[in-house]
């Protein structure tokens, strides 16, 4: 059995973006955004997946690398933003 993990985004941590973190999460896990603004179109192709702000959107902005553009691009099942 594998079991979930918690993934950390922001500047003092391994992964910088949320797309660093999809690159090393599994089914299952949670990643924790750090407060700050992220300009980035992740694409979520992990199912089972939770992507969460750590202090809430008031201290946490994603914003699309182009204005005419979807922040996020989820292409698999069961995936949880907040």
């Amino acid at each position: 059995m594998v079991s979930a993990h918690e993934i950390m985004v922001g500047s003092a941590y391994g992964n910088k973006t949320i797309s660093a973190a999809l690159s090393n999460a599994t089914d299952g896990d949670t990643i924790i955004v750090t407060d700050g603004t992220y300009t980035e179109n992740p694409n979520v192709y992990i199912g089972n997946l939770t992507i969460r702000s750590q202090n809430g959107a008031a201290s946490t902005a994603v914003v699309a690398t182009a204005s005419n553009d979807h922040v996020f691009y989820v292409w698999a099942d069961n995936v949880t933003i907040n």
